[in-house]
């Protein structure tokens, strides 16, 4: 390798250092040169995932390397399932340190994206088609995301006209407004930034005024109190996941929890603390200044080494909130607990962590125990020979036996055997609204006297086979069957094989057997999804399935277009 600047041998150097072993063996130029410049890309690949991904070890970044012949232009790619994120990496090592990033290099990246969202694998070499599975995952269940880095030496920042490549790609993914895909750049200066602080973060420190403060000192000193938002909304611009060292997840922004709390900030603020449990702090020390000494209105202090270790949620949704409307987020404020650990014993910060996570937190669809049409649907079910179990509160260990349903089972399936698409449409973009009232529509329209135990059961029966039938179609598809359909459009098939199903026949009446139900859904389904893709092509041509696929219009007239032959 030629002679390179300081600052890239220096990366140079700290690479080799914490990553000097790096599978090659797959790499058959006898140009030494270009063999070693590739290792380095490789180690670069692997540095990003780790730099997106605080839960990966030097060895499972180096493992996440899937570079070389036939990698569609993806250099790693790891699944951090602490927090459901699919990270995809290209890199780019440049000796110089000064060469721009170019455009087509960009659309070659955008391409390699496209590759995964859709599911294009046919030409991917062997370690990248190892994470079929994990991608499918990824695009089929709600709450997960994307992170696609470009990781490069160059001392540029992508220029704005190549920026906008990308973005505009991701827009159309996320074209429903949440961010099951986003885009992270980086550059010379990120990666210089992170070896030069090791492997471990940087102490955050900041000074803080606590309103109507208050401290317990026995067994541990501890101090809690309010701070307006607009505080928390800073700390997590300054110092983004960092924030979370110490905590089990990062923010995930397009949850159904985080996307409650932006909206009451929005609808709200002024009552924000009443609704919110607030934000837990672990320090190494907390000095209470003399300023204001006997004043519980206001007190100041000094946190060191600040970590979040409940509420990271909360801390991320404020900050989204905060970009939007700051005025008002600044309204709203949120209760602070702080610890501090200077007197208390080695493993205090990780039992707290542990245990102010292990908290259960109450969904809507908890209330549902309460709603009497449950206990009902309980007891003609077990009055079935053999008895049925179902399920419908979280603690019950009423699980025993083969034939067994659970609420979360029959949510999306009643919603599915509705006639109105629009609570289909839910079942896969929002499923908790489904359950976030039981007083209420939608949760009154799926649950109500009229529902019948048998045909609950038989519903949930149904979306089994239809997930199943649905997963052997995918494994062996065709080149004319998208498999976007099949991932995304799975609620949408079901409702409409229902619908056909209750048309015909009362699924109320009398338990249906398995076999019953795969001889019934079988020709159904190669109906419904060559007509479901058809009426993609003709009506959203440019659209991303999985956003066809939680717009309630789009799938009324998806609907539509296939019912009207």
């Amino acid at each position: 390798m030629a002679a390179l600047p300081l600052k890239m041998r220096q990366i140079a150097g700290q690479l080799e250092q914490l990553m000097p072993e790096v599978d090659m063996s797959d790499f058959s130029s006898s140009n030494e040169s270009a063999k070693e410049s590739a290792k380095y890309s490789r180690r670069l690949a692997a540095l990003a995932v780790q730099m997106e991904s605080s839960n990966c070890s030097v060895q499972d970044a180096l493992d996440s390397v899937v570079d070389g012949f036939g990698d569609i232009g993806i250099d790693a790619m790891y699944l951090d399932e602490i927090n459901r994120n699919l990270i995809i990496v290209q890199s780019k090592w440049h000796e110089s340190g000064k060469k721009g990033i170019s455009k087509n290099e960009i659309l070659n990246f955008k391409n390699s994206l496209e590759c995964i969202t859709d599911l294009n694998l046919g030409e991917a070499n062997k370690r990248l088609r190892t994470h079929y599975d994990e991608i499918v995952k990824v695009l089929s269940t709600p709450g997960y995301s994307i992170t696609a880095v470009f990781v490069t030496t160059c001392n540029n920042k992508i220029n704005k006209e190549n920026k906008s490549i990308i973005d505009n790609y991701i827009k159309n993914i996320n074209d429903e407004g949440d961010e099951p895909l986003r885009f992270r750049e980086i550059s010379q200066g990120d990666i210089y930034e992170f070896l030069s602080q090791g492997t471990e973060r940087k102490d955050i420190d900041v000074t803080l005024d606590l309103l109507q403060w208050g401290s317990i000192t026995e067994p541990y000193r501890a101090y809690y109190g309010l701070v307006s938002a607009d505080v928390i909304a800073n700390w997590y611009n300054e110092y983004g996941n960092s924030l979370f060292s110490q905590n089990i997840r990062y923010f995930k922004v397009d949850s159904e929890v985080n996307l409650e709390i932006m909206e009451t900030l929005s609808s709200d603020p002024g009552n924000f603390f009443y609704y919110n449990n607030g934000i837990k702090l672990l320090c190494s020390r907390v000095d209470k200044t003399l300023a204001n000494a006997g004043n519980h209105e206001v007190g100041h202090f000094e946190l060191h080494n600040l970590s979040v270790v409940n509420g990271a949620q909360t801390t991320g949704a404020i900050a989204r909130s905060y970009e939007k409307d700051p005025e008002k987020v600044g309204r709203a404020k949120v209760l602070l607990e702080i610890i501090d650990l200077s007197d208390m014993p080695d493993d205090a910060a990780s039992r707290i962590t542990r245990h102010s996570n292990m908290q259960n937190r109450v969904d809507g669809k908890d209330f549902a125990s309460l709603d009497p049409q449950q206990e009902r649907l309980r007891k003609e079910l077990l009055m079935e020979t053999p008895r049925i179990n179902y399920v419908y509160r979280t603690s019950s260990t009423e699980n025993d036996g083969e034939r067994v349903i659970t609420l979360d089972q029959a949510t999306p399936a009643l919603a599915c055997l509705n006639s109105d698409v629009a609570l289909s449409t839910m079942a896969k973009s929002k499923l908790g609204a489904l359950t976030a009232s039981i007083s209420k529509p939608p949760y009154t329209r799926l649950f109500n006297e009229s529902l019948s135990a048998i045909a609950m059961y038989n519903a949930v029966q149904i979306m089994t086979g239809v997930e199943h039938s649905l997963n052997n179609v995918r494994k062996g598809l065709g080149s004319n069957v998208s498999p976007l359909i099949l991932i995304h459009g799975n609620r949408f098939l079901l409702h409409l094989v229902l619908q056909e199903l209750k048309a015909t026949k009362e699924l109320g009446d009398e338990i249906l057997q398995e076999q019953e139900i795969d001889e019934m859904i079988s020709p159904l389904l190669k109906k419904y999804i060559a007509k479901t893709q058809d009426a993609v092509s003709n009506l959203f041509p440019a659209s991303y399935p999985a956003n066809i696929f939680k717009n309630q219009q789009k799938c009324q007239k998806i609907k539509d277009f296939v019912l009207k032959e």
